[in-house]
């Protein structure tokens, strides 16, 4: 099969669509406990990695999506009290 190339903004925005923002990955994170803790935050790191060093690449939305998924709940996984379990 042959690759594809893509900016790293698209590429960026079609792993937060697909993976890091979808409950699905979410609720199999929170499976792993406080591994699945340590990967969201990693993801979260990572996120703000590219946006310190290549700031066109991640929007403002998408971060507001990051905080009204794992700040605010936005799925109501009980994300607050098994962050509180996990990374006390």
């Amino acid at each position: 099969s042959t690759g594809r190339i893509v900016k790293a903004a698209d590429f960026i925005s079609e792993e937060m669509r697909a993976r890091y923002l979808n409950p699905n990955w979410i609720k199999g994170m929170q499976g792993e406990g406080y591994a699945g803790a340590l990967e969201i935050l990693n993801t979260v790191n990572n996120v703000f990695g590219w946006q310190a060093t290549t700031p066109n690449v991640i929007r403002n939305d998408q971060w507001e999506a990051m905080s009204q998924v794992f700040v605010e709940d936005k799925y109501k996984l009980g994300l607050n009290e098994w962050f509180d379990e996990q990374q006390p």
